[in-house]
């Protein structure tokens, strides 16, 4: 069983995700966690303090999980966890390489009884960062994507409590006289993916039924939202990026801008027949849903 669990910074995604390693054999806790700082080893305490005397045999791994394959055969492992193994790997002094992360989980997903691969949700802040922190969170976001596609179970946990993710859905025929489909999620979620395989449309398709980044329409004041929205509306398709998340902005343009496209996306749903959200590549339906059929099995 290979599960990924993931969330918001200290949403209880860690407890959440030590509690479903199985107690029936040896388990490991792979820590990717480097104690660079007061901070990092205070959290470095706490979660050593959350898995005291649960029975863990701790593996330190912040670079390279190749090397600690054999080390979990056939045991049940927490990995913990990959936004740190990642940033490792790109900017660490003794760094691998980030090329083969996503294949070197899936072996140790392989090879153990279980895996319980714990990351986080980074990109639903609406900020964009400097050249090297925004390479970062893509080149997270496409392993995390990877990953999930062969998981098992997706899990958010928000306020502690978990939500499956991972189903895959295909959209039926009756979708086609639907006013507005409306896909929204962090960025790099895998949004515009989800939409075309599920719809099974090509780049050039996508780009004549669809509008993505509409939150980057909101800077233009001169006009109002709802007519904005009325306009973004008459399209089969419209994708925006999920910005409400993190810290309120201390600069105030900033704040109006992440104000309005909160707004913006609350009008889009509220026209759209189908609202969807992706995290991991893995579709919600948060309305709509009697259009969309449950499938097992990968998107057709």
């Amino acid at each position: 069983m290979f599960s990924i669990v993931t969330g918001g910074s200290a949403s209880g995604k860690s407890e959440y995700a030590e509690n479903l390693v199985p107690n029936t054999g040896s388990r490991v806790y792979l820590a990717t966690m480097e104690p660079f700082g007061a901070e990092a080893e205070t959290r470095i305490a706490r979660h050593r303090k959350l898995r005291e005397g649960k029975g863990f045999e701790t593996i330190e791994c912040p670079v390279n999980i190749e090397r600690v394959l054999e080390a979990c055969r056939g045991k049940d492992v927490l990995l913990e966890d990959l936004p740190n193994l990642v940033a490792n790997e790109m900017f660490s002094s003794h760094a691998h390489s980030t090329a083969g992360i996503a294949a070197q989980i899936l072996d140790l997903a392989h090879i153990s009884e279980s895996l319980i691969c714990v990351t986080g949700i980074l990109t639903a802040d609406g900020r964009k960062y400097d050249e090297s922190t925004m390479k970062y969170l893509k080149e997270l976001a496409a392993i995390e994507r990877t990953l999930a596609a062969h998981a098992d179970r997706v899990i958010e946990v928000v306020c502690g409590q978990g939500s499956e993710l991972k189903r895959a859905f295909r959209v039926n025929e009756d979708m086609k006289e639907q006013n507005m489909i409306f896909v929204t999620g962090p960025m790099f979620s895998g949004k515009r993916e989800y939409i075309k395989s599920a719809l099974n449309l090509s780049d050039e398709e996508l780009a004549k039924r669809a509008v993505w980044n509409v939150e980057e329409l909101v800077s233009e004041k001169a006009v109002t939202l709802e007519a904005l929205a009325d306009e973004l509306a008459s399209k089969e398709i419209v994708i925006a990026d999920e910005i409400g998340c993190g810290l309120v902005p201390l600069d105030a343009s900033e704040r109006e801008k992440r104000e309005r496209a909160g707004r913006l996306a609350c009008m889009l749903a509220e026209r759209a027949d189908t609202v969807i959200r992706v995290v991991c590549g893995c579709p919600q339906v948060l309305k709509g849903a009697g259009g969309i059929c449950e499938i097992s099995g990968e998107f057709s």
